[in-house]
């Protein structure tokens, strides 16, 4: 059954989804090239087809002349690829958004001409009535059910958006701490423990992850299909304008970052995970993990450091004098926990090649000024 979602959260950047296209009538324009073959246009999309990239990040791919390159949605058409290539540009298809991989109509059935899929989603809302089957079953089987479908389609490899989820220890003291996490730690929660009835939401999502990513390497192991999981924290910068039509419908760490100034708070919240990525370094390592080997069969933590609410807020009064009104006192809310622990990002540096990521005050800067923008279509007073 499909699973309702949240708007999109940028915990978990962009949303792919592969959809069998049927084949386009004759006469159809997918035969003739796009003006601009590796720019089109943002809005522009084959009726016969969902939109083809959902995403938070402007960076763009190299298209390959013969083929679809990175991404492709359902089946190509019959005659051949559209004759321009989508590649990292922001879009929004709802539908997408109704459903975590259900099985196909009719049972398994492979998608002829995909090369590589990205499988970003994991239902990421604490609105649920039942953890298991809310949270749990949806993550873990959403992922095999992607992985089935790659495999009988002869897809070259996966690249799993996992979390710093499933790398946290949850039972000690998770992101705080004077310790660093690496690609070879876990969340040590189990199914039974995350599946027992009374558990926090945040805990079960978190055991989902893991326990999703865990279900992904022994089908990998077993079917000998290549797979990268790619394991971010909190992720943060410009938010996807097409998804957000009014605060309500914000994605979630967008949100929490909006309440600092939205006047919906009145004291600076609590620091519950200070460690961060940009969005646009998480959807670099996406496209970096398509096109290196060198990281396949990899777990790579991503993260571009840590600040808590009251470093933001301080930046904040400092850098935007025009908000002064708005953000929540300084002097307010509880000290953070302790010192952020770390993550260490060798993998990504040295396997896949993401040299440097983008710093705490640029990302929260441009979340921002994404808002600030958005604000402008919800007449939201200032």
């Amino acid at each position: 059954m499909p699973h309702p979602l949240l708007p999109p959260p940028m915990g978990y950047p962009p949303y792919q989804y592969f959809y069998p296209a049927p084949p386009p009538p004759p006469g159809h324009p997918q035969h003739q090239p796009h003006p601009h073959p590796q720019h089109p246009h943002p809005h522009q999309q084959h009726p016969q087809h969902p939109q083809q990239f959902a995403g938070p990040s402007h960076q763009h791919m190299h298209p390959h002349p013969h083929q679809h390159p990175h991404m492709q949605y359902g089946p190509p058409p019959p005659g051949g690829p559209y004759g321009y290539y989508p590649v990292i540009d922001p879009r929004l298809d709802p539908q997408a958004q109704q459903q975590h991989a259900p099985p196909p109509p009719g049972g398994e059935q492979g998608h002829p001409g995909v090369t590589y899929i990205l499988h970003t989603a994991s239902p990421y809302t604490f609105n649920i009535t039942n953890g298991e089957e809310d949270l749990l079953k949806p993550a873990i089987n959403g992922t095999l059910n992607v992985l089935r479908a790659a495999k009988k389609a002869g897809v070259k490899k996966v690249v799993i958006t996992s979390s710093f989820a499933a790398i946290s220890d949850l039972k000690g003291k998770g992101p705080w701490g004077d310790r660093e996490y690496t690609e070879k730690d876990w969340n040590p929660y189990t199914y039974e423990e995350a599946a027992a009835p009374g558990v926090p939401p945040a805990i079960v999502y978190s055991a989902g992850k893991k326990l999703a990513e865990k279900a992904a390497w022994a089908f990998s192991e077993e079917h000998k299909l290549p797979i990268i999981a790619l394991n971010p924290p909190m992720i943060y910068g410009p938010a996807l304008q097409e998804a957000a039509t009014s605060p309500e419908t914000l994605n979630t760490s967008s949100a929490a970052i909006y309440a600092l100034f939205s006047g919906r708070v009145h004291a600076i919240p609590d620091d519950r995970l200070p460690l961060f990525c940009d969005v646009r370094d998480v959807a670099k390592a996406h496209v970096l993990a398509l096109e290196t080997e060198a990281a396949d069969g990899e777990r790579v933590p991503l993260c571009g450091g840590s600040f808590t609410w009251k470093d933001a807020v301080e930046e904040l009064y400092a850098t935007r004098p025009e908000l002064k009104d708005r953000l929540v006192p300084l002097n307010s809310g509880n000290p953070a926990p302790g010192p952020a622990a770390r993550i260490s990002t060798r993998v990504a540096r040295e396997k896949l090649g993401l040299k440097e990521f983008i710093g705490w005050k640029t990302s929260l800067s441009d979340t921002v000024d994404s808002i600030l923008e958005l604000e402008k279509k919800w007449a939201v007073p200032s």
